[in-house]
């Protein structure tokens, strides 16, 4: 016998399924509101045009109703769908960016793109990775700090990138170092600092910056008060960038660190660099080493030096080392250290000099009681027998001296012929003395070691290549 079989769909609608020629028949009853009639009564003319004879044998079937809940919004049977987080959405938009302009994503990104500190350095991102990478950080409220050193990114990906810098209301230190930003990269980055006021350290060390880019940096510097330490070491500034950022300098209030490594400043340039510091109230780190702040003739550097460590209150810590810096630059430094009163560290290894200039800077510290320095570092510098007393007290004040090696006096290294010097046990010989009176330190980098009153030989010149005091 056939089977007709009922199953509910929607409210009020029953579906019957009947065999037929031309395989089930489905047929969707109606049920008036308020009608009493029983299914079977209903199913009776469907029967007999199907050709089942008769309803004796015809059984109708409905699923039960589901329980009632009272809570009819909570379905525990479908899996909950949950919106995807910022991270994802990131990630989304990072691949999508990435597969649209053909570049490779970064890794590193895609594992933590919510970290405070974003740290991509040396990853090649180039000028379309950059543009890739501004798009996720346009959603990011939590970056602080974006390190992108050694990337490549050229004029072309800081100008991608500056959309996001210029409107972030986060990012507060920023690595450029190595991306080849040439004078169009300086004048986008300084642009950038112009507009973002949040901005407090930034780096854009040896990015091929010379002197026509040095006025960039100076407006920005005259007008931005929130900058706190510039990083601007091995590019190629010179005397144009001397004067540029001195008398930026000396209208500025808010940077505290300065870096100037590496790079060709002299001559009149240095001076005025030199000057605009003197005047500035609020530097309190400045490094030069590695530029050319000597030669200790007519207007030069050196002159200026005294201003620098007499007037200014604030520094704290000079580097001068590698300066091409002779005796009299030297005598010039310590007549300005006798009147400082703020110093903290002072850098003035390997320069050309003689014992007498490392003896200067002794007693330059030793008279100034009032001196706050815990670091002398004269690495490279000779010294000689009788200077050794006055190590000694300053390590008692405190003081870390580093000097060069020991001479039994000051006349010894100055005075006698290569020929007649003692010979030491040292590996390499002292270097002849230049022309014109001046002496140079001896070759090669000096071993050191902490002096105590307990190590013997401390003033033996065979014995000893060079001194750290502390």
């Amino acid at each position: 016998m056939a089977e007709v079989t009922a199953r509910r769909l929607p409210p009020r609608k029953l579906s019957v399924a009947a065999p037929g020629n031309r395989g089930r028949v489905y047929c969707h009853l109606g049920r008036k509101p308020g009608s009493n009639r029983p299914k079977e009564d209903l199913l009776k003319p469907l029967a007999t045009n199907l050709g089942v004879p008769g309803t004796a044998g015809l059984r109708v079937s409905t699923p039960s109703p589901p329980p009632e809940d009272d809570d009819d919004d909570l379905d525990l049977s479908r899996p909950e769908t949950t919106k995807p987080g910022v991270d994802e959405i990131k990630k989304r938009l990072y691949t999508k960016e990435c597969s649209r302009l053909g570049v490779t994503p970064v890794g590193a990104f895609l594992r933590e793109p919510s970290k405070p500190a974003l740290r991509l350095p040396h990853y090649s991102l180039g000028p379309a990775g950059a543009k890739a990478l501004s798009v996720p950080l346009m959603l990011d409220s939590t970056l602080t700090s974006l390190d992108l050193e050694g990337n490549g990114l050229g004029p072309e990906g800081v100008l991608n990138l500056r959309e996001v810098l210029t409107d972030h209301c986060a990012i507060t230190h920023l690595n450029l170092k190595r991306n080849k930003l040439g004078y169009k990269g300086a004048l986008v980055a300084c642009q950038i600092l112009q507009t973002n006021r949040l901005i407090s350290s930034l780096n854009v060390s040896a990015n091929q910056i010379d002197d026509k880019a040095s006025v960039f940096f100076a407006n920005m510097l005259k007008s931005n008060r929130q900058l706190r330490t510039l990083d601007l070491s091995d590019n190629h500034l010179a005397d144009i960038a001397g004067r540029q950022l001195g008398g930026a300098l000396s209208q500025n209030e808010s940077l505290e660190s300065l870096d100037l490594c590496w790079n060709h400043f002299s001559g009149s340039g240095a001076v005025k660099l030199l000057e605009g510091v003197s005047e500035n109230i609020g530097l309190k780190h400045l490094a030069l080493a590695y530029n050319c702040f000597g030669k200790g003739r007519g207007d030069q550097p050196s002159t200026a030096l005294i201003n620098v460590l007499s007037s200014s209150s604030a520094l704290l810590s000079l580097d001068l080392s590698s300066n091409r810096l002779i005796d009299l630059d030297v005598v010039m430094v310590a007549k300005g250290l006798a009147l400082n009163e703020s110093l903290n560290t002072l850098k003035i290894g390997r320069n050309l000099v003689s014992v007498g200039a490392a003896n200067a800077l002794l007693c330059a510290l030793v008279l100034n009681e009032a001196a706050k320095i815990s670091l002398l570092d004269m690495t490279d510098l000779p010294v000689s027998q009788t200077d050794l007393g006055k190590v000694e007290q300053l390590r008692a004040r405190g003081v870390k001296v580093i000097h060069g090696r020991v001479h039994q006096t000051e006349t010894d290294f100055e005075s006698q012929p290569r020929s007649q010097r003692p010979k030491s046990g040292q590996t390499e010989d002292s270097r002849a003395p230049s022309a014109e009176g001046e002496t140079s330190t001896p070759s090669g980098p000096s071993a050191t070691y902490v002096a105590t009153t307990e190590k013997p030989g401390l003033g033996d010149a065979d014995s000893s290549a060079g001194s750290v005091h502390d």
